[in-house]
C-alpha cells in the first residue's frame, strides 16, 4: 500500500506524531511510505503527484486549544483547489492528544475531509507516550491493519480468531424491519467466521436516566442503582464488534438508547484515576474487553433506501450509519 503521510505539526521533524508514522514505516516493510512535512500550512506543487500516487493519506498533528492548528486550517484551505485529485481518496487523521478534548479536532478533520470530496476513514488518537508501551504500539499497528482492510489493500478473515459480536437492541421490539435486519446481520457475520454472537436488548434492563448530580465528578462513581453497569459489562467485556440497532426518534436514536448513552458520561470525567474505567467495566477481566480493533455500526429505521445486507461488513469499516426504510 502506498501511504502518503502529511505531517502537519509545526514542530517539523521533531513532531511526536511523526515518530508514530516513522515507527509504522519501519514495522510495515511491505508498505511504501511517503512523508511530507506540511506544518507551515502551505501546499507545495510536488504534493500533487504524491497525492495521486497514494492509496491513502494520513494527516498527523497534535491538538491545539481543543482543535486543529491554525496551520492545519490554512493547509485545508489550500487543498480546496485540488478537489479533483482528492475525490474518493481514502483520507484519515492521527493525533497523540487523546483525552485532551481531541473530539473537536477529529470532528473538524472529518468534516473537512468529506467536504473536500475525499473518503474519510476512521481516525485514531493516542497518548504522546503510547509509542513507548506495548499496548500503544499494538493499537497503532491494529489501526493501520484496519486501514488496509477498509480500502481493500488487505483482507481480514474472522475464522479461527475467536471474535465475538454484540448486537445492542435499542428498539421497542415490535419493528419487523429492524428485527429482520438483526437476524440477517447475525447470519452474515456467522458466515464470515464470527464465533460468538449475542443480542442484548436494552428494554429488558432497568437503566435510569442521568440526573446530572455531579457525583461522577466529585466521588468518581455513579449513585444510581440499576442495571447499567451489568449491561456495560455484558456489552463491552468481550465484544470485538458492536452493532447498535434502534428506531430513530426526533432526529436521533431511541430514548432508551439515549438513557444508556447519557450514563456513559461517568467515564469521561478527568477526576478518575488512570485505569478506573478498565476496573469498572471488567474488574475480573481487566483488559479482556480490549479487542484487536473495535468495529461499530448503527442500523436505524429511516433513510432513503435499504442497503444490501451483504455489504454491511464494508459499511461497518467506514463507520457508516446503515439505514433501513420504515414500512
Amino acid at each position: 500500500m502506498n501511504v502518503l503521510v502529511l505531517s502537519g505539526s509545526p514542530k517539523g521533524d521533531d513532531s511526536v506524531t511523526l515518530q508514530y508514522m516513522l515507527y509504522l514505516q519501519k514495522y510495515c516493510k511491505e508498505d511504501s511510505f511517503d512523508i511530507a512535512i506540511v506544518g507551515t500550512g502551505k501546499y507545495t506543487d510536488d504534493l500533487t503527484d504524491r497525492i495521486k500516487k497514494a492509496d491513502i493519506i494520513i494527516y498527523t498533528s497534535s491538538i491545539f486549544h481543543f482543535s486543529v492548528h491554525q496551520q492545519t486550517l490554512c493547509f485545508l484551505d489550500s487543498l480546496e483547489e485540488h478537489r479533483d485529485i482528492l475525490k474518493d481518496k481514502p483520507f484519515t487523521y492521527f493525533t497523540s492528544s487523546v483525552m485532551i478534548m481531541d473530539v473537536t479536532a477529529h470532528s473538524v478533520m472529518r468534516s473537512a475531509i468529506e467536504r473536500l470530496g475525499a473518503r474519510y476513514i476512521r481516525s485514531l488518537s493516542l497518548f504522546d507516550e503510547s509509542l513507548f508501551t506495548a499496548e500503544g504500539k499494538a493499537d497503532l499497528i491494529n489501526w493501520f491493519a484496519y486501514l488496509k482492510t477498509v480500502i481493500g489493500k488487505d483482507s481480514f478473515d474472522f475464522k479461527g480468531r475467536n471474535f465475538s459480536m454484540v448486537i445492542l437492541d435499542a428498539t421497542k421490539g415490535d419493528n419487523k424491519k429492524l428485527n429482520d435486519a438483526m437476524k440477517k446481520t447475525a447470519e452474515h457475520y456467522r458466515t464470515l467466521g464470527v464465533e460468538e454472537i449475542k443480542t442484548v436488548a436494552l428494554r429488558d434492563y432497568n437503566i435510569s436516566p442521568c440526573v446530572s448530580c455531579g457525583a461522577c465528578y466529585t466521588e468518581a462513581r455513579c449513585f444510581l442503582k440499576d442495571d447499567y453497569l451489568k449491561v456495560v459489562d455484558e456489552v463491552y467485556s468481550s465484544s470485538d464488534i458492536l452493532f447498535i440497532v434502534s428506531e430513530q426518534k426526533y432526529g436521533q436514536l431511541s430514548p432508551i438508547y439515549k438513557a444508556w448513552l447519557d450514563r456513559h458520561v461517568q467515564y469521561g470525567r478527568y477526576a478518575f484515576p488512570h485505569g478506573f474505567i478498565l476496573d469498572r467495566i471488567a474488574p475480573e477481566k481487566r483488559g479482556a474487553y480490549q479487542s484487536r480493533w473495535t468495529m461499530q455500526a448503527v442500523i436505524i429505521d429511516s433513510g432513503n433506501g435499504c442497503p444490501d445486507i451483504d455489504n454491511i461488513y464494508c459499511d461497518i469499516h467506514s463507520g457508516a450509519y446503515i439505514n433501513f426504510l420504515s414500512d
